[in-house]
């Protein structure tokens, strides 16, 4: 082709070198002139869990523009929101099914105007160059068509796979982010009030990572871990004026979506934490002393023993269920006393291994000169505060705080871990239990007290037993980090022996691992 005004073929060839080194030039302008625009297709999902403002709560609720590393409010995924009182999802499900997708051509070459079609349909022509459209989760053809000044174009196809990750946070305190409100206090500031659930868990602050790891998928993220929540009366029943858990989100789930990725803490409540804890305080040699009625150490076994069996009711109601079993759920009103009996289709999930239980973290080690780690010494400890028991009702464990200095020893801070938070089974074979040698804090001869669980040692049972993903990575991350490790090393608040900041971000980042060796996201690059 020959531009108007152009020397000929002949006269091109028969040039003088200056003229020649200009028709060159020439002839390289008409190259790029000719080729036309080119089209160059790109898409992503629009983010649904986001944090685009800074917090400003205790300031007025006056939010400002900018990250602050924290999930953005809640929304209300089954009606209006009420702020602090029924946030439970980052976004709504669109009632059409329909998400938000950016469609992208602005690395297209030499283009003035854009036209895309979805699925063959109509095209739609802009001069911006970028566009959004509303598409159902599954595969879709595009095709960019690009213009130039001069009336050139060109067309580039490009398939696209659209989907939501369905991410979901049950559990406890340890899961709804408890001490560790929107403000960094305690006790203050959070999403719901009710279950002291916050934006700065570990369940949340994984989630937002999960939606900046592609932007090929986004995230919907359901919050529904609660303060104080048991297998029994928080997943399965009614907890704090809540209704189950499990119903909760069986209500909330579009019909026909899985859950992609399904995390939780539970058991510490089960086997009264909090009470624990509380003797440990006020009683000398708490595991030997008496705890309603019962040897606090013989009821904590025990107690784990029962905690097995409502696990297993927690798997029937999720994937393929557990045993044949129905799920069943009681109390659907939320009110303690409702005993009515649901019985609920089981939970879809993506596979069983997307359930990831989380062992409970390290609170009884610190590190020591040359980077061993040691259980804590005898000391003394914070007087309890409310959240201790993960509800916000100005009481610990239902009484107000006792006036006795509070202090743990090291034997009961060696109880502690040996007994609880150690993920080694120490009895595969409960009918032959172990022995824990208890060491009094008179001294004297150790007490033997037989030990066929620890509560760590039953989370991790979950993977052989439902196909769940057992994850013991924040009791690892947090090795060293207990409470009584310098404020520089410490994962907690001290008054209600739950994580800080650094413990949740530790839960983040070993649920972050689980979700990239199960492939729910990429890792990070």
């Amino acid at each position: 082709m020959q531009i108007p005004g152009s020397p000929s073929t002949q006269e091109m060839s028969s040039a003088t070198v200056p003229g020649r080194a200009a028709l060159a030039a020439l002839a390289l302008i008409c190259g790029i002139a000719c080729a036309g625009p080119k089209a160059v297709p790109d898409w992503r999902m629009a983010d649904r869990t986001v944090d685009l403002e800074t917090d400003q709560r205790g300031q007025g609720d006056v939010d400002t523009p900018g990250p602050d590393g924290i999930v953005d409010d809640y929304d209300n995924a089954q009606g209006r929101l009420i702020a602090a009182v029924n946030g439970n999802i980052s976004t709504k499900f669109p009632e059409d099914g329909r998400y938000e997708v950016v469609l992208d051509g602005c690395e297209s070459e030499g283009a003035t105007r854009y036209a895309w079609s979805v699925d063959g349909g109509p095209a739609v022509e802009s001069s911006e160059c970028e566009t959004r459209a509303y598409l159902p989760e599954g595969r879709h053809e595009l095709a960019l068509t690009v213009r130039d000044s001069s009336g050139g174009s060109d067309t580039t196809q490009l398939s696209v796979e659209v989907q939501d990750l369905i991410v979901v946070g049950l559990g406890d305190s340890f899961s709804a982010g408890s001490g560790d409100s929107r403000s960094g206090l305690v006790a203050a500031d959070y999403d719901q009030a009710h279950c002291t659930r916050s934006g700065r868990s570990g369940q949340a602050r994984a989630a937002l990572e999960m939606e900046r790891r592609d932007p090929k998928t986004s995230v919907t993220f359901i919050h529904l871990a609660c303060g104080g929540a048991r297998a029994d009366f928080g997943l399965l029943g009614p907890h704090n004026n809540q209704p189950p858990q499990l119903l909760e989100l069986s209500e909330i789930l579009p019909a026909g979506e899985a859950v992609d990725f399904v995390s939780f803490t539970i058991g510490g409540n089960d086997v009264r934490f909090s009470e624990i804890i509380g003797q440990l305080i006020e009683e000398p040699d708490a595991p030997l002393s008496d705890l309603a009625g019962e040897q606090t150490h013989a009821r904590t076994q025990r107690l784990l023993l029962e905690l097995r069996e409502r696990l297993a009711r927690v798997a029937a109601c999720l994937g393929d269920g557990f045993e044949g079993r129905p799920c069943e759920v009681t109390g659907p009103s939320g009110r303690d006393d409702d005993t009515q009996i649901m019985t609920l289709p089981r939970i879809p999930l993506a596979a069983p291994n997307r359930v990831v239980q989380v062992t409970y973290p390290d609170l009884t080690t610190r590190f020591v000169q040359g980077g061993g780690i040691e259980i804590c010494p005898s000391g003394a400890v914070d007087r309890p505060g409310d959240l201790l028991d993960g509800i916000p009702d100005g009481l610990v464990n239902g009484r107000p705080a006792s006036d006795r200095p509070p202090l743990i020893s090291g034997s009961e801070w060696a109880w502690g871990d040996g007994t609880l938070l150690q993920p080694t089974d120490p009895a595969p074979n409960d009918e032959q239990p172990a022995t824990y040698l208890y060491g009094p804090e008179a001294g004297g001869a150790p007490m033997p007290l037989p030990l066929s669980n620890t509560l760590n040692s039953v989370v991790l049972e979950s993977a052989p037993r439902f196909g769940w993903t057992s994850s013991a990575r924040w009791w690892q991350d947090s090795r060293g980090h207990g409470y009584c490790s310098p404020e520089a090393d410490n994962y907690f608040f001290r008054s209600i022996f739950h994580p800080r900041d650094s413990g949740y971000e530790a839960k983040a980042r070993g649920l972050l691992a689980e979700a990239e060796r199960l492939g729910v996201v990429p890792a990070a690059r």
